[in-house]
């Protein structure tokens, strides 16, 4: 059972880390009010739910307004999707959506709970979803590294400007996690993982862990946080080159 927090707003929540994090917090006696894009999925978790696009402004401005009046106190931006391969064969509508779903739609959620929390006098959290990639080159998956690490900037500069207002702004930055994002990035192709990707309970249970220290920035796991330390010894060019033979066996 949850002591600090009474009601958490999940975005992306029937899937992956997102429907996860919904169970371990529904098994501790929180609250929940989900979203995410499947209606069916959303009304079989058996919680409160908006089913809304987040690349459509008009759609989430609704939902947000409805989470608010439930009066979360923890507010997790989840969502998000990426699409592997070079830059320049994106189509206009898939940067667009991109950057609406990882960037836009977050940062209006963030700045929506913060006024609210803020407003009402009310201490609150507010975890945003980075990833691993944000602190790398990601050549084949330049546009989502790049929102990812928008996503950790915006956050850690937040939360040093409004943690001593009773607001706390973390972000999560997991590696290669076994989800249907990674076939999604691959446009539906059958994706092998890497032998350091996670599943996604464990991502969950790392963000619970991190949510409940209250810890700025988490990167998780171990062997990340290692690799990240090795790649920084290593000549740009190499690092490149590993990254990109890797990507590629996901286009």
């Amino acid at each position: 059972m949850s002591k600090k927090y009474k009601c958490a707003f999940i975005t992306g929540a029937t899937s992956g880390i997102g429907e996860e994090l919904a169970k371990l917090l529904a098994n501790m006696g929180v609250e929940l009010l989900l979203t995410g894009r499947n209606e069916e999925k959303l009304k079989s978790m058996g919680h409160p739910y908006f089913a809304c696009d987040l690349a459509d402004k008009t759609q989430r401005e609704a939902l947000f307004s409805w989470a608010l009046s439930h009066q979360p106190d923890l507010w997790i931006n989840n969502a998000g999707f990426g699409l592997y391969g070079p830059f320049d064969q994106l189509s206009e509508q898939e940067i667009e959506s991109m950057v609406q779903v990882n960037m836009t739609a977050l940062t209006e959620g963030t700045h929506k709970a913060l006024g609210y929390f803020l407003e009402k006098e009310r201490r609150g959290t507010i975890l945003n979803v980075s990833s691993m990639s944000a602190h790398f080159a990601f050549p084949l998956g330049a546009l989502y590294s790049a929102t990812k690490s928008y996503v950790r900037q915006l956050t850690i500069s937040l939360d040093a400007e409004y943690r001593q207002r009773g607001v706390s702004l973390l972000v999560s930055l997991p590696g290669v996690v076994k989800t249907d994002f990674q076939s999604r990035a691959a446009r539906g192709k059958a994706v092998s993982y890497p032998p350091l990707a996670m599943d996604s309970r464990f991502a969950a249970k790392e963000i619970w862990r991190q949510i409940e220290r209250s810890k700025r920035e988490h990167r998780f796991d171990w062997r990340y946080r290692f690799l990240q330390r090795v790649q920084a010894l290593l000549p740009q060019s190499v690092a490149d080159s590993i990254i990109t033979r890797a990507l590629k066996k996901r286009i």
